[in-house]
């Protein structure tokens, strides 16, 4: 038995949140955020991210868009 909770989309990126209807009412400090980098040579790049909290204790759940990339240069690049 499951809940919606919050949904969040941008682009190609789309993040859904469901909680236990059981707990549904320990959610609270619910939040969204999204970040859009301007367009590269591969694309639209970004995130998003809801954030809440459950009774003391809080989450972040995201979901991003990096850069591709074969070269380990390019994990670092998208690393940071």
């Amino acid at each position: 038995k499951y809940q919606f909770v919050r949904a969040l989309d941008m682009g190609g990126l789309y993040l859904l949140v469901f909680s236990k209807k059981a707990v549904q009412t320990r959610l609270g400090d619910i939040a969204t955020a999204t970040y859009k980098l301007a367009a590269s040579d591969t694309g639209a790049k970004g995130a998003i991210a809801v954030r809440l909290n459950l009774d003391d204790t809080s989450f972040v759940f995201l979901n991003c868009h990096l850069d591709n990339g074969t070269q380990v240069a390019d994990a670092h690049t998208r690393h940071s």
